[in-house]
């Protein structure tokens, strides 16, 4: 095995699914503004965390629609890329959640508050 490993998506891929990695990256900006504005936790990392890991699954979303507007892109052929990025998405949208369902006390750094 000699050169280069194939990677899980190539960077053609990332070309072809520009529309769902704008629309992420945007959320992603968004959701750790208001994060940092609206959230207010032990610290200000975890506030942008939570922003930016809800607002990854939205612009998924949001990018998946925006992807397969154009009818010829709904037999796509970068369906691995979409998998992957969409699990991506959920298992950080879930930590998001637990994290803003269990947030740690002021000065901690386990949910049991150190004890």
């Amino acid at each position: 095995m000699g050169g280069m490993e194939r990677s899980l998506v190539s960077p053609e891929e990332m070309k072809a699914l520009w529309r769902v990695v704008r629309s992420v990256y945007v959320m992603q900006a968004i959701g750790a503004c208001l994060g940092l504005g609206f959230l207010h936790h032990s610290d200000k990392f975890s506030d942008v965390w939570i922003g930016v890991a809800l607002g990854t699954m939205i612009g998924f979303i949001i990018g998946l629609c925006w992807h397969f507007s154009d009818p010829a892109r709904r037999n796509d052929e970068h369906r691995n890329a979409l998998l992957l990025m969409g699990c991506a998405a959920v298992v950080l949208c879930v930590s998001g959640i637990a994290l803003t369902m269990n947030p740690l006390p002021p000065g901690s750094s386990s949910p049991t508050g150190g004890k």
